[in-house]
């Protein structure tokens, strides 16, 4: 990827903030399979930090055109991969 408006410059590639909590909450949602092997909802922790900073990605859209991925289907196909390598090596 070439980009001459990008030379020089600096890129934070991200989306948004998300703690282990969300991702459990993704597998889940969305995997019967190891969902009997995650913690209890009501389990305390998980959250986020009251402080968490945010940064600004603006850049790396209007410059370099990127869109990122939901949390949620990169852990699915993250999901998907383990369940597939747990499967070829059983």
């Amino acid at each position: 990827m070439e980009e001459p408006e990008a030379g020089n410059k600096r890129f934070f590639v991200a989306n948004d903030h998300f703690s282990n909590r969300d991702i459990i909450g993704i597998i889940r949602k969305r995997s019967a399979k190891y969902r009997v092997s995650l913690p209890s909802k009501h389990l305390p922790g998980g959250e986020l930090p009251e402080d968490v900073f945010s940064i600004n990605t603006q850049r790396s859209v209007n410059i370099l055109g990127m869109e990122c991925r939901t949390l949620e289907d990169c852990i699915a196909d993250t999901v998907e991969s383990f369940a597939a390598v747990e499967s070829r090596d059983t």
